[in-house]
């Protein structure tokens, strides 16, 4: 089972926080605080997210008339240059995963800050596999508005919308500015908060007219903090990936190999020597291929007067025809036979039910008013000479005796 070590920057590489998590998003350890280079002891033989300060980024959606990835990352500086002030060129337009309604989430960052990042972590030794912008991790919740609280920092999510992270905002402030949007009021009254416990403690009048103002509200409070929901999150459902152009994890296909050497050579080998060894079955199989057909040239010649195989085969073919033809009338006569003999032993008292005939051996079905009467037919039948036949049963029945004979023939 694959493990993650989630790694949150909050503002320099000496304070940082980390948790390890399942590939379902389950916790496995309590969440830890120190250096980058303390976290980086804890990324063997596991997936590494590095989560960003999401303040220090811009989220939004936008769709798009192509799918390929590589159009995608070519068009998005093009088509949001309007939506940010700097320079598109000192920026990375990051995309996500495309979503159902077919708009695409786009996390927008200063080139410098990512450079920065990753230099931290060059130095502290801890190789990233994917970069997220923190805010993404907010949970999406159908039917409800999800908050997250932590210091001074509100993060939330509106049900189906991209999240958001506003810095020292009042909850009632924070409604007004999200009520302006008429899709969202549904989900307004219907409020699912999480927070640390000096968060939650810092902001309890709040939360007490908050509680008033909406239907229903559900505090919990995390006493591990944020990074574990954040991180949970990510991991089943991805954000935008930070490594994408530029920052695109190139992958050491020279190292990944090394391992694989050994055994790649072996197996070369035993495919050379298994086409050895299948060619020298072929020359050997057409060598016998070729005495075959000079023996069965020889053979046709003899009973055939020809000489040239498919000539031999066609009129084996006839012959064998005009064979089948002969046993398919024998066959036939033998059968007419049989009924006619069948028709003469039976008496007025014995009833023909059912008749099959196969390979020269008949099957009956026949209910007598006794067993001597029905031994008496079988008797009948055998007579001549002609016929064997055994009785394999005789079972009362609401009729009579309901039997079952076989008759082979013996001289057809």
């Amino acid at each position: 089972m694959s493990e993650y070590l989630v790694v949150r920057l909050a503002g320099d590489s000496q304070h940082v926080s980390w948790v390890v998590l399942s590939e379902q998003g389950h916790r496995l350890n309590q969440t830890l605080t120190g250096s980058l280079a303390m976290a980086a002891n804890q990324a063997a033989h596991r997936k590494v997210f590095l989560l960003v300060p999401g303040l220090d980024a811009v989220t939004t959606r936008v769709k798009l008339p192509v799918k390929r990835r590589s159009r995608i990352e070519k068009m998005l500086p093009y088509t949001l240059e309007d939506s940010v002030a700097e320079d598109v060129g000192s920026l990375l337009f990051a995309a996500g995963p495309s979503r159902d309604d077919g708009e695409i989430p786009v996390a927008i960052v200063a080139r410098d800050l990512i450079d920065a990042w990753l230099a931290d972590c060059a130095e502290a030794g801890l190789n990233v596999d994917a970069v997220f912008v923190d805010v993404q991790g907010v949970p999406d919740t159908p039917g409800y508005l999800t908050l997250l609280l932590e210091n001074h920092k509100v993060y939330g999510r509106l049900p189906g919308q991209e999240a958001f992270v506003f810095d020292s905002i009042p909850l009632e402030e924070l409604f007004g500015v999200l009520d302006t949007d008429s899709e969202s009021s549904a989900a307004l009254n219907n409020v699912l908060i999480y927070g640390d416990h000096a968060a939650c403690a810092r902001r309890e009048n709040e939360l007490k007219r908050l509680r008033e103002r909406v239907s229903t509200m559900d505090v919990n409070v995390l006493s591990d903090g944020l990074l574990p929901r954040l991180a949970a999150t990510l991991i089943t459902q991805p954000g935008c990936n930070l490594l994408q152009g530029p920052y695109r994890v190139k992958s050491d296909w020279a190292e990944l190999a090394r391992p694989w050497r050994a055994p790649a050579l072996l197996i070369l080998a035993l495919i050379i020597v298994a086409g050895i060894v299948q060619a020298g079955n072929n020359l050997r199989l057409s060598r016998q291929d070729q005495a075959l057909a000079s023996v069965l040239e020889t053979s046709c010649q003899e009973a055939f007067a020809v000489n040239r195989l498919p000539a031999c085969e066609a009129e084996i073919r006839q012959r064998l025809a005009l064979t089948d033809a002969a046993e398919n009338i024998a066959g036939q006569h033998t059968f007419l036979d049989t009924l006619l003999a069948v028709a003469r032993a039976r008496d007025n008292q014995t009833v023909l039910q059912a008749l099959t005939f196969r390979d020269g051996v008949s099957s009956l079905r026949v209910i007598a008013p006794d067993v001597p009467s029905l031994d008496r037919f079988a008797q009948s039948l055998g007579n001549g000479g002609r016929y064997t036949v055994n009785i394999q049963s005789a079972n009362p029945g609401a009729d009579g005796i309901e039997g079952r004979l076989q008759i082979a023939v013996q001289n057809p």
